[in-house]
């Protein structure tokens, strides 16, 4: 026989009081903080605990009077989403030290204090997905303007500087070849360095 599990109640679910509706707090909302066993996406509190489904039937079953566990190693394993099925016997371990009990209490009759506490913590929660999700969207900002910026300035960066850098053509740039070395003159039937002939200079190319 299994040990039924003191769930808590449905979010928003209206609740008459001397008369009057009144309504609990959006429980949904405890989603945001992940399972304290293995770190999987929470379903809501179970057995005293935020927990995941899967973590939730995993204690349900470990309370069977039939049920022992034990580890091979050192009893110090790690219990996350991807290893929390290899050892039993720390996971449940870990159930215990989280504060999971089969004689927990629902949400609903909590403690004004742990309520308050509860409410709080998820706030926390909330908060720092925004500021990582405002984090990521600056991250991809900053990453994003450089490149978009050199595409709008490429254009008018590159046209003044093939306009400096022009030039007609190749029958320009002769002129100025001749003039740079005027003194050096190519034979135009020889085109070896022992062709080249020496104008207006006093040395003789065999001295």
């Amino acid at each position: 026989m299994e040990y039924e599990e003191p769930d808590a109640p449905p979010a928003d679910v209206p609740i008459r009081r001397g008369g009057s509706v009144s309504k609990k707090p959006n429980l949904t909302q405890i989603e945001v903080i992940p399972c304290k066993i293995c770190g999987d996406k929470s379903s809501g509190v179970h057995y005293g605990v935020i927990t995941c489904e899967g973590c939730k039937g995993f204690f349900r079953r470990s309370q069977l009077p039939t049920v022992s566990y034990s580890c091979s190693r050192q009893s110090n394993c790690q219990i996350d989403r991807a290893s929390r099925n290899r050892c039993q016997h720390c996971r449940l371990q870990k159930c215990l030290a989280q504060g999971m009990s089969r004689d927990a209490v629902k949400f609903g009759r909590m403690s004004k204090r742990q309520r308050d506490s509860l409410i709080a913590e998820v706030e926390r929660h909330r908060q720092q997905q925004q500021q990582q999700q405002q984090l990521q969207g600056d991250v991809q900002s900053v990453l994003s303007f450089p490149t978009k910026n050199r595409q709008d300035r490429s254009p008018q960066l590159l046209q003044p500087m093939a306009s400096a850098y022009s030039y007609a053509g190749d029958a320009e740039l002769l002129p100025y070849a001749t003039e740079v070395h005027p003194y050096l003159v190519c034979s135009p039937t020889d085109s070896q360095v022992s062709g080249m002939i020496y104008r207006n200079s006093g040395v003789s190319p065999t001295s």
